[in-house]
């Protein structure tokens, strides 16, 4: 689940230890969503279309902008570690988040990736 940035601002104590938990999260996710869908490396730009689904658990409320992209970090760096994003430049990667409000008790985050060439 995409969560705020302000529970990691800098990469220093404690901080970047949640940043690093969240890292690692999110690259186990992102490589078996890889394999399991068959999704090819990328070798060119791409659009990826994040949904942030809130409503249960401890994301009950819609973020703000900047916590949400700051949210953003640990997901996009997974993406580029296994080769689903080129970079997360913006000459490689058109990122667009988007938040909408769960069933009550449910939360979660789709992602949908596509090649711009």
């Amino acid at each position: 689940m995409v969560v705020s940035g302000n529970r990691r601002t800098v990469n220093a104590g404690a901080a970047r230890w949640a940043y690093q938990d969240a890292r690692l999260r999110w690259k186990h996710v992102v490589q078996r969503w890889r394999v399991k869908d068959r999704v090819e490396r990328a070798d060119g730009p791409r659009r990826v279309v994040i949904v942030r689904c809130y409503g249960g658990g401890s994301c009950t409320r819609r973020l703000d902008r900047d916590n949400a992209w700051a949210g953003l970090k640990p997901l996009l760096d997974a993406l580029v570690h296994q080769g689903l994003l080129v970079d997360d430049s913006d000459r490689h990667a058109e990122v667009y988040l988007l938040q909408e409000e769960a069933r009550r008790g449910e939360s979660g985050t789709v992602v949908t990736i596509e090649d711009l060439t």
